[in-house]
This record gives structure tokens, C-alpha cells and sequence, in this order.
């Protein structure tokens, strides 16, 4: 929207906004990166999500589950079934494909139904067909489609009932869409059909292509068909169709539109998007082997493909730390608590390790770490290593010193008055010097016995002093120093005497 706008504005606004754009970031998105995997040994044709399900079908019966699209489980199917699609909606997974006949001999399209993907129904057969090759929801009914132009409806998935277009059409539909109205069927040789009234009912067809046609998806107000030899058509009524430009040769067996992008599976590990269907981006799943099924759940688009192939978009980003370890650097005395804490982005989950010099912290596994009743021995650079499947990163250091327990005490000394000094005037000023390895918090002083008063300083009590007044004849006075530890001492008691 924001770069229509820009292009829309010719004058000296319009280019600022195009340098403006030019200068964002790249932002990732969920085609970004992919996770590569193996689920079984079998052709996987298609794949659906429904249910919080992925389920996934393949040629000799073989039926994977999934409630997350990384952990696979396998599950009891009919093993004579050749499933070659797949759709989910209201309830019920139907896999569509063929099947032997009840009397044996050559196979005949069926479909069967499953509310869980785990136990499956023979819901259909047909006698005029040999195989289903697409099975979607669409216009609020299950509809597949296979050879000799047979094709099959079903608001349940459940109860079939046939549309016997063979009159007009005798080969192969490999894939049906609605939208707007219309029903569009794709098949061999470039071949199109649409009917307003039900898939294959038509008079004719429209043959913008020669390459076999292999898939159809309308999403986003247009129809997108894919094809061999990399074909992409698009078109906004399923009558008036536009070859795009795919940037490959290779077959091209299903499309999807989902999460804002179309996405197309095919030979040789191919996966393209498109926003629009127009401007297609190559991705990397991580697979050399062909796709032929795709589908979208839970923030994933999942491919699956021969020999078991599955690809699973991750929307992987490595960790960045965005805030390091705090505090950064500080001091603590020994038997103190202190909390460090780290923020980290990244996709997947993040895992934490704290680590003291280097190494690990046992049970120091989350974004804070506790430490309590802090010892000597645990002062060093405090590090936390944050990590996911795709990669790995080490926060810069955080320094902590424990500082051991002070039990040295002050020293303190009266300077001024002299032992057995003489004096004549009643006031008197004290002057001392006090100092600690560490620091003097106060000084005191005691006249006379008197209870204990401040002393004042201007150097952090290297020097103090105190204005007191004499009594007449002996009089006595001592001062006492504190450290920031709490540690006392005394200095010695001095006489001195006042005569008036």
C-alpha cells in the first residue's frame, strides 16, 4: 500500500518516500526459513489441517498425523487405497484417490472420510472412474474430481451423490476451485473448464496453455493454476487467464493460498510465493526431492512430498540479545543475594545457560538467574549462552565481586587536647585523625563522661573535629570510630585540665 502510494506521487514527496522504503529493513516472514524431515517411506500426495490436525495421505495407504506439524504419528488405513488427495472442513478429513473393485480387477475412484485422521471410513466409490484426483470444499460442499471428467459432491463427506460430465469432457481433472460464481476445472493439455452450475458442466473449454495443468486455487479475489514446465496462469473471473513469469521449468503440482502469500509445491524440492500471484519468489525448503501436496496450520506452511519428504516452515530466527545481562557490573558483600536477568528475541523457543567463567551453572536455565548467599569464590564474569534450533548466541559478560566480611577494625586518635594539657579558656576544640582499610562511616567523642556526640569532618574523617566546653579543673575525653562494616574502636582516654 505504502509503495503504490509513493509511486503514485511523482514529485519530490513521492521520491522521498521511495528512498525512505529503500531503506527499511528487510523483514523476514513465515517462508523464510524451513525444518526438513522424513515421515515415512511412502509417495505423500497432499496434505490438510483441520481440527488443530495435520493429515497426511500417500500413494499405498499410508496416513500420517500430526498435532503440531513436527512429530509424526502413523495411523491404520486401508492399504489397498492409492490416496491423491486431501481436504478438511466441517468436521470430516476426505481423502480422495482409487481403490480395487468390490469384484477385483482394475481400481475405481473412492473416497473415504475420517473425523480425526485416525479412523477412516469407505464412504464412495464410482464405477465410472478409476481414480479421484482432487477432493475440496467448496461453495459449502465437498467436491472431488477425477478421470473420464467424473466428479462427485458431498455435504458431509459422507453421502455422495455424481455429476456425469463425461458427455463433455472424457480425460483426466486434476484439480477444481470456486470463486465468484464459477467453477473452474484444470486439466491435461492447457485445458480449462468452467460452469456456474456445477464442476465440468460445460459446453467447452479455454486452452491458455499447452502444459499439462496439475492444480487450482482461487484466494485473494483470482484463481491461480499451476502446471508443468513451471506454469503459473492467473486469472479474476476463471474466463480470462494471464501466464506469469515463475522463474522455473520444473512441474509444478499443487497451490495454496494462505497467511497473505500463494505457495506452490513441486519437482526437484520446488516452493514459490507470491503475494499477488504475479511476482513469485523461489524458497528454500531444504529438500531436493519433488512436493506435491501443501497445506497451512498453527503458523506453518507444510509440504510433503516422495520418499516421505515433509518440508515445515519455521519462521526460524536466530537469538539476538536486546538487553544484556543486568547489572552489568557491581559489587556485593559476601552473603548477599543478587539477580541477574537477560531479554533475548528469537523463533523457535529460546533455551538459557547461565555461566561463570566460561562455564555452565547447573539448574541455570532461564532468562534470570538467582544467586544467593554469595560467596567469594562465586565472583567473576557471569555470561548466558541463549540458543534454538537456529542458532546460538553468548551475551557480553556481567562482572561481580563479592567482597569478603571487614573485621578490621578503625583507628582513631585525639590529637588535641595532649595528655595533662593546661588550659584557660572554657572552650576547647577537639581534633583527631581516624582511618579503616575500608572506610570510617563516624566519629564520636565522650566529655567527661557525657553521652557520646558527633565529631564533624571535611575529608572523610581523615581529619575531624568538635567545639566542646570545659569544666573547671580535670576534665577527660575520649572518641570512638565506626567502618562502614560496623567494626568500633576506641581511642585513648585523654586529662587535661582547665583553669579559669
Amino acid at each position: 500500500m505504502l509503495a503504490g502510494w509513493c509511486k503514485s506521487n511523482r514529485g519530490v514527496l513521492g521520491w522521498l518516500c521511495l528512498w525512505v522504503l529503500a531503506m527499511l529493513p528487510l523483514r523476514a516472514d513465515v517462508l523464510d526459513h524451513w525444518s526438513q524431515g522424513q515421515i515415512g517411506s511412502d509417495i505423500y500426495s497432499s496434505v490438510a489441517f483441520g481440527n488443530n490436525l495435520f493429515v497426511a495421505v500417500g500413494y499405498n495407504g499410508e496416513v500420517r498425523v500430526s498435532g503440531d506439524a513436527f512429530t509424526w504419528t502413523n495411523q491404520t488405513f486401508d492399504t489397498s487405497m492409492e490416496s491423491l488427495s486431501i481436504a478438511y472442513a466441517n468436521g470430516a478429513f476426505v481423502a480422495a484417490g482409487d481403490y480395487p473393485y468390490v469384484t477385483g480387477g482394475n481400481k475405481e475412484g473412492a473416497l473415504q472420510t475420517s473425523a480425526n485422521g485416525v479412523n477412516w471410513t469407505l464412504t464412495h466409490q464410482s464405477g465410472y472412474c478409476n481414480a479421484y484426483y482432487d477432493v475440496a470444499f467448496l461453495n459449502n460442499t465437498f467436491v472431488a474430481v477425477g478421470d473420464l471428467g467424473h466428479v462427485s459432491q458431498s455435504a458431509d463427506g459422507s453421502n455422495w451423490g455424481s455429476v456425469d460430465s463425461r458427455g463433455a469432457w472424457t480425460d483426466t481433472f486434476n484439480g477444481v476451485a470456486y470463486g465468484h460464481g464459477v467453477y473452474v476445472v484444470v486439466a491435461p493439455y492447457g485445458r480449462i473448464l468452467t460452469s456456474p452450475v456445477n464442476p465440468g458442466i460445460t459446453t467447452g473449454y479455454l486452452t491458455p496453455t499447452s502444459q499439462n495443468l496439475q492444480g487450482i486455487v482461487f484466494g485473494n479475489g483470482q484463481f491461480v493454476v499451476v502446471g508443468n514446465s513451471g506454469t503459473i496462469l492467473t486469472s479474476p473471473d476463471g474466463t480470462n487467464w494471464t501466464a506469469q513469469v515463475s522463474g522455473t521449468a520444473n512441474a509444478l503440482n499443487a497451490v495454496i493460498y494462505a497467511a497473505g502469500f500463494y505457495v506452490v509445491v513441486g519437482a526437484n524440492g520446488t516452493v514459490l510465493s507470491s503475494p499477488d500471484g504475479v511476482t513469485w519468489t523461489a524458497r528454500n525448503p531444504g529438500t531436493s526431492n519433488t512436493l506435491r501436496g501443501v497445506t497451512y496450520g498453527l503458523g506453518h506452511f507444510v509440504a510433503v512430498g516422495v520418499a516421505g519428504t515433509i518440508a515445515i516452515s519455521t519462521d526460524e530466527t536466530p537469538p539476538a540479545i536486546t538487553v544484556p545481562p543486568q547489572p552489568a557490573s557491581t559489587s556485593i558483600p559476601q552473603g548477599s543475594n543478587i539477580t541477574y536477568s537477560v531479554t533475548a528475541t528469537g523463533a523457535p523457543t529460546l533455551t538459557y545457560q547461565w555461566q561463570l567463567n566460561g562455564r555452565n551453572i547447573s539448574g541455570a536455565n532461564s532468562s534470570t538467574y538467582n544467586l544467593v548467599n554469595a560467596q567469594v569464590k562465586q565472583s567473576g564474569t557471569y555470561t548466558v549462552v541463549v540458543k534454538n534450533s537456529y542458532g546460538t548466541n553468548t551475551s557480553a559478560g556481567a562482572v561481580l565481586t563479592v567482597v569478603p566480611p571487614d573485621l578490621k577494625p578503625p583507628k582513631v586518635k585525639l590529637v588535641s587536647p595532649k595528655p595533662n594539657q593546661k588550659w584557660n579558656v572554657s572552650l576547647f576544640l577537639l581534633q583527631g585523625t581516624a582511618s579503616d582499610n575500608v572506610a570510617v562511616a563516624s566519629v564520636v567523642y565522650s566529655l567527661n563522661s557525657a553521652p557520646w556526640a558527633p565529631a564533624s569532618s571535611v575529608d572523610n574523617w581523615k581529619h575531624w573535629s568538635a567545639t566542646v566546653v570545659l569544666v573547671p579543673g580535670l576534665n577527660t575525653v575520649e572518641a570512638a570510630a565506626v567502618d562502614t562494616s560496623g567494626n568500633l574502636t576506641y581511642s585513648k582516654l585523654v586529662q587535661f585540665n582547665y583553669t579559669p
